[in-house]
């Protein structure tokens, strides 16, 4: 028998990763459900009997820490694994004192450690997971692979032929519940992270699986369509549509199912794309031409993409590419990518960084000088209409990662983004905007850093210490800007934060230090002035002091455990 696996998770494109991670069923095991938050999570297992639980550790209204402990004292025949963004002790500690079998990164997930600790998991069952099952499912399981098999080997001939040929008889046998009123449909995907040159074998074999499972379960019944990947970041589906009986029901039908994809891969994976779809087909043996009209659709689209200025434009007819743009003013577009190759990485990892330290430190003129920096390389590679979209998703992505990592509200980042993103290509005007973007989210973690922490007063001086680090500010400065005397303030603030005003700046200025570190920026002798301190020796003392070893061995350390 086959173990049966669920997953908890609030995220879609997270449950969908793990979803494509390894070939389940080859493995032994099948997915049999999964759950978006911890109350539900528990009505399936009750429903399901699953034998091990997937369980994310941060969900609303039922976390992975109570949902494990629960399923712990209630099913006793149930292991769970957890599953975190955070390396965190004491999660640690209190997940696996709740009988978890184990507590597993996702960023360091990979199939090997998932499959290890889903084998421990069945160890501590006593089952051990085969592919073996009963007759009847093992039959169902086999023809259902070997269905799916030829299908996307049929899809991939026919993206191979130049559209003058039938299609043989054994490929349209294969294709045969999908024979009336049937469409092509092709997508490429104009360019992604995951696409780019660096992420290669297991990384984008999994991206892909992902997508096309993602794709699978917006198709919903596999007797309406089947979609296959065949290579270069392009998708072709064939729908069929037996129900209708005119035409034009049938091309509404296309389009609303292009706008969900396309809606759906934009919010999910930051994916543009592009589409183009046949007439519809009634001959079967004539979808290699079908085909070959679609992708010049396709084509079509692109190029008319490529002639609008850049808007954010989720669902448009027919398209439904998230962000659309013209080459800006002064770009040779001959130097764009042709649409399959790929893109130029928008932020180097230098870039990104010293961008990501600058807004955990919130230092405002570093980050307008490193997106200033962006720009100017941009201009100098003369990119076109792929790198421009790709740049501009990268900023935003990396601005709602941070947030998200700090544990501010970024729904205002999608809003302002759908609302306020310009229209034109002008490329200052959106350099000004990615900055005003930056500029607010570094407004929240400032408000975060002391909001409801201290009193007024207090909580005013912590702001002017974050606010006025780099140049300096005396404790009488602060009293003078909030409004009373220097003795007062300093009894309250050693009362409320248990550390004098000269204290806490120092911890500032060091807690900024480590920021920095960690996020892979070790050039010490260049760090101490970018925090405020006037030389090396004094910032070498105040780290020792504060953190308890030099900040080579804190670097060592960190990068020892990361």
């Amino acid at each position: 028998m086959y173990t049966r696996v669920m997953i908890v998770d609030d995220e879609l494109l997270a449950r969908n990763q793990l979803c494509a991670m390894i070939d389940w069923e080859e493995y032994g095991y099948v997915l049999c459900g999964e759950a978006e938050d911890g109350l539900k999570a528990l009505e399936l297992i009750k429903e399901l009997q699953p034998h091990i639980v997937l369980i994310d550790i941060n969900m609303p209204l039922m976390d992975g820490v109570a949902l494990c402990q629960y399923v712990s004292e209630h099913y006793k025949a149930v292991s769970t694994i957890i599953l975190s963004n955070f390396d965190n002790f004491d999660y640690v500690r209190d997940t696996l004192n709740s009988g978890a079998v184990d507590y597993l990164l996702k960023h360091r997930l990979d199939p090997e450690s998932l499959l290890d600790v889903l084998e421990r998991a069945s160890n501590k069952l006593g089952k051990s997971p085969n592919t073996e099952n009963t007759h009847d499912s093992a039959g169902k399981l086999e023809e259902r692979k070997a269905s799916t098999a030829d299908l996307e080997s049929v899809i991939q001939q026919l993206a191979q032929s130049d559209g003058s040929a039938l299609m043989d008889e054994a490929a349209a046998a294969i294709l045969k519940p999908y024979t009336k009123n049937t469409v092509v449909l092709v997508m490429q995907m104009l360019h992604n992270v995951m696409l780019a040159e660096k992420h290669i074998g297991e990384d984008r074999s999994m991206f892909i699986r992902s997508i096309l499972e993602l794709c699978r379960q917006l198709i919903g019944d596999v007797h309406k369509g089947c979609v296959a990947y065949t290579g270069h970041g392009s998708l072709v589906f064939i729908l069929s549509y037996p129900e209708y009986r005119s035409e034009t029901p049938i091309l509404q039908s296309i389009q609303t199912f292009a706008d969900k994809v396309s809606q759906t891969l934009q919010m999910i994976y930051t994916v543009s794309v592009a589409f183009g779809h046949s007439p519809v087909c009634h001959q079967i043996d004539k979808l290699p031409s079908y085909y070959r009209h679609a992708c010049d659709a396709m084509d079509r689209k692109i190029t008319h993409l490529q002639s609008e200025p850049v808007v954010r434009a989720p669902g448009t007819g027919g398209g439904g590419t998230g962000f659309a743009a013209a080459s800006p003013a002064g770009y040779n577009s001959n130097h764009a990518n042709s649409i399959g190759s790929t893109p130029m990485m928008a932020l180097t990892i230098r870039q990104e960084k010293e961008l990501l330290a600058s807004i955990l430190i919130c230092n405002t003129s570093q980050i307008d000088a490193i997106i200033d920096e962006v720009f100017i390389a941009f201009t100098a590679r003369s990119s076109g209409f792929p790198q421009l979209t790709f740049l501009i998703e990268e900023m935003i992505n990396l601005a709602h990662r941070v947030g998200k990592k700090i544990g501010a509200d970024v729904h205002w980042i999608s809003v302002t983004t759908d609302s306020s993103l310009p229209k034109s290509s002008h490329l200052p005007e959106i350099q000004i905007w990615i900055k005003a973007l930056y500029h607010r989210l570094v407004e929240d973690i400032k408000r975060l850093q002391t909001q409801g922490k201290y009193s007024k007063n207090v909580e005013e001086a912590m702001k002017l210490i974050h606010e006025h680090y780099l140049q300096g500010i005396t404790l009488e400065e602060a009293a003078v800007t909030i409004g009373i005397t220097p003795s007062y303030l300093s009894r309250i603030f050693k009362e409320e934060t248990g550390r004098s005003f000269t204290e806490s700046i120092n911890h500032f200025k060091i807690e900024l230090s480590k920021q920095y570190i960690e996020n892979g920026n070790q050039k010490f002798k260049e760090m101490y002035s970018r925090i405020g301190f006037n030389n090396y020796s004094y910032f070498f003392k105040v780290f020792k002091d504060i953190v308890g070893e030099t900040p080579h061995s804190y670097a060592k350390k960190y990068l020892k455990n990361k």
